[in-house]
């Protein structure tokens, strides 16, 4: 499908089907704890298993193996029982159901360089959209006011199958665009490059018209670029925004934390540390998680977000680290409502105010050749 094509989509009409989950997309505050949220989700994540159990050949004669049969749901503690599918298991096999043929085709470079390939019909399209403007709308980064936005990702438009680029791109949706700038260009060696000077040109001239910017992608590459510029030359409006997601190893694969992330831009562009903000998510995974301004996660009323023991799949004790294990109705295409990671979290306690479970990603499992998308990616990129 021509990615031009994705912004009609996503503002497109609601379909009448799964009333149950539509109803909980609509729910405000974002994130707020209470027995009618909790039923509403319930109802929305049976909705949403029933319709892949009558649906798909394989998922249902995987239930079936388990006898598990999604109508015996009857409350919000039988959710827990939906069975949780490892992320690993959509890089070989293709579990799309002939009932969704896929509007468009995302792939995701991950375990030992094997790529997820996922079909994402117009329905789960559409969700996506509407939960992550939500979850803008919630933290205020939602605006009228045009910005210039520099992405550190190639144009999804030459690349239109990477789900980096793709989400990247999708991004400019939150605020109008005044101009795109892609930092990451194709090479003749059919590798990517960084385009250093490009980057800074667009900083300059938005610094010096005092116009914001918002620069999204990996933030190994937006640190890499921070480092290499001109030091002093660039104040960026405060209105600026820094969105990050994944890929937390600079192209030396030595490790740079978050917070040493937030006070290199702050201290190189004057931005404050509320202006510099992590996603947490992956391709498989209908819902984007945005850091609160004190750099937590939070599960807003539309997922939840559980660290289990990787063996038993059961809760791990508070603070303890564990899988982190993603539910969340999104997904018509493939069942992908209960999702098991690769990566490894725990629960924290967080002062920010919001009523839901907050936790921080602590890393990848495994062994070290399980890397994921944004290290490929990062491997393809030449700096220039």
């Amino acid at each position: 499908m021509d990615v031009r094509k994705l912004s009609k989509i996503m503002n497109g009409p609601l379909s009448e089907a799964h009333p149950f989950t539509w109803k909980l997309l609509g729910q405000s505050p974002l994130y707020e704890i209470g027995e009618l949220n909790d039923d509403m989700y319930a109802a929305a994540m049976k909705e949403n298993t029933i319709w892949h159990y009558e649906k798909n050949e394989t998922y249902r004669a995987y239930c079936c193996h388990l006898k598990f049969d999604p109508r015996d749901l009857l409350e919000s503690a039988d959710i827990g029982r939906i069975p949780a599918l490892s992320a690993d298991l959509f890089k070989h096999f293709d579990l799309s159901g002939p009932h969704a043929p896929g509007a468009l085709t995302v792939s995701s470079s991950g375990t030992s360089g094997r790529p997820t390939t996922l079909s994402l019909d117009e329905e789960t399209i559409i969700r996506m959209w509407k939960m992550g403007r939500a979850t803008f709308e919630a933290e205020g980064l939602v605006s009228l006011s045009p910005v210039h936005y520099l992405i550190f990702s190639a144009d999804p438009k030459r690349s239109p199958h990477y789900g980096n680029s793709l989400f990247f791109s999708s991004l400019v949706e939150f605020a109008p665009a005044m101009d795109v700038t892609y930092a990451v260009e194709p090479a003749s060696d059919g590798v990517f490059r960084l385009n250093h000077t490009k980057a800074i040109e667009l900083l300059q001239r938005a610094s010096g018209a005092g116009e914001p910017v918002r620069i999204i992608g990996l933030p190994a590459l937006i640190s890499s670029f921070a480092f290499d510029a001109p030091p002093g030359q660039v104040r960026l409006n405060p209105e600026s925004l820094v969105l990050t997601g994944a890929g937390w190893k600079t192209n030396m694969h030595t490790a740079m934390s978050k917070t040493e992330f937030r006070d290199l831009l702050c201290q190189i562009w004057g931005l404050s540390h509320d202006r510099v903000r992590d996603l947490y998510g992956m391709t498989e995974h209908a819902v984007h998680y945005l850091d609160c301004p004190e750099h937590h996660f939070h599960a807003p009323i539309f997922s939840r977000v559980s660290i289990i023991d990787p063996l038993t799949c059961r809760p791990v004790r508070e603070g303890e680290p564990g899988v982190i294990h993603l539910m969340n109705p999104g997904f018509t295409s493939m069942p992908l409502q209960s999702l098991k990671t690769a990566d490894v979290g725990r629960t924290v306690l967080c002062a920010c105010g919001r009523k839901t479970p907050a936790f921080e990603l602590i890393g990848r499992g495994g062994r070290s050749r399980f890397r994921g998308c944004a290290a490929t990616t990062l491997d393809r990129v030449r700096h220039a």
